[in-house]
C-alpha cells in the first residue's frame, strides 16, 4: 500500500482529534 506523508498527518491530526474529543468526555488514554 502506497501512503503519501500528507495522508500520514491527516491521519495524525485525525487521531489527535479524537483523543481530544474523548478527554473532554473524561475519556482517557
Amino acid at each position: 500500500e502506497d501512503v503519501c506523508v500528507g495522508d500520514l498527518k491527516t491521519y495524525a491530526a485525525y487521531l489527535r482529534g479524537l483523543k481530544a474529543i474523548d478527554e473532554e468526555n473524561g475519556f482517557h488514554y
